[in-house]
């Protein structure tokens, strides 16, 4: 007789340290959304009593003590050392917060050292109007670098010793695990200061002497999204792009290096000729915008959904104005051109 599968006991919801949804979300410091996002990521471990949602509050603890990794090794006297090289004030730091709040402050002196220089990096490259910060770990140093319209330069050398803390804390504010480091991962947070806001899209890459993270900071201030705003554009050139932009058809292409405000130019093109009686979509891989009166396309390679699929769709949908966030292939180039005609 075949043996019978010994049924698999359930964890007893009644007893000490089970969670509900709401309970768990408040001993995280988060929403009940985020908290069932993370769980159906497979961020946070939970299991199902009936309909309901219960967790474990030593695996919500687990996962507290994982979104902070020990900075033990991280020479704070070194570390203060070297940010004193940026000019920020302290003003500027103190009044920084972060969307989504951390779930759990710093507590030791080596995590407070750690935190106070990522808020110090992201200041500095906000007062610099810098596009992009790199950190990349070398043999002996941290090295930060800023991408200002469109060129890099250094700006810090960081103790060794802090590169690991470091990309931790902004993997753990960007929603990104920082025990996984072997996958390259993608992640984003805003920051708050004074009367700044920046859309902070994070991406970690594993690289030989320790992570590299590049974070692209987003001015959301709306001057920034017009044509008359402080783009750097000569007055001839802005004159023709707006000629370019008033054409009843055909096709504009903006092409240019790295940080050098390819993104802006089009944003603040698009979000001048938009309006409620044309028809505006566009696609884009990410959406580093939301514009008003524009329908936006988010590509998903993993579901399929390409520029080139995204494009042939958008069609049936009878535009009056495409925005084609990248030309990466020959087949969206030619999707292009054919939408222009």
């Amino acid at each position: 007789m075949p043996r019978k599968k010994a049924a698999q006991k359930k964890p007893d919801a009644s007893g000490e340290g089970i969670l509900t949804l709401d309970d768990a979300a408040a001993v995280l410091g988060i929403s009940r959304s985020t908290l069932y996002r993370w769980q159906t990521q497979g961020r946070v471990r939970g299991f199902k009593v009936g309909r309901q949602w219960r967790f474990r509050r030593s695996d919500l603890d687990k996962f507290g003590q994982m979104a902070h990794p020990s900075a033990a090794s991280v020479n704070v006297s070194e570390l203060d050392a070297a940010l004193a090289q940026l000019s920020v004030g302290a003003a500027s730091t103190e009044d920084m917060t972060f969307d989504p709040p951390p779930i759990q402050r710093p507590a030791t002196q080596e995590e407070k050292a750690v935190e106070n220089a990522l808020r110090a990096i992201l200041a500095a490259a906000a007062d610099a109007g810098a596009s992009d910060v790199h950190i990349d770990a070398e043999r002996s140093i941290s090295l930060v670098r800023q991408r200002i319209d469109g060129v890099l330069h250094e700006v810090l050398r960081l103790p060794k010793s802090s590169h690991a803390a470091l990309v931790a804390c902004i993997k753990t504010h960007a929603g990104i695990p920082p025990d996984q480091r072997a996958l390259p991962q993608d992640g984003r947070f805003s920051v708050h200061a004074a009367d700044e806001e920046y859309d902070v899209r994070t991406a970690a890459l594993p690289a030989l002497y320790g992570e590299s993270v590049v974070m692209r900071l987003l001015d959301q201030r709306a001057t920034l999204m017009l044509l008359d705003g402080p783009h750097g554009m000569y007055p001839e050139d802005l004159e023709r792009y707006r000629r370019a932009l008033r054409s009843p058809c055909g096709m504009l292409v903006v092409s240019g290096p790295t940080g050098s405000g390819k993104t802006t130019i089009l944003y603040a093109g698009l979000l001048e000729i938009a309006k409620p009686h044309v028809k505006s979509m566009s696609v884009e891989d990410p959406i580093w915008y939301v514009l008003p009166h524009v329908t936006q396309i988010a590509v998903n390679k993993k579901a399929g959904l390409t520029f080139e699929a995204a494009l042939r769709s958008l069609l049936r949908h009878d535009p009056d104005i495409v925005l084609a966030g990248d030309i990466c292939s020959l087949a969206t180039a030619e999707l292009c051109a054919q939408t222009a005609i």
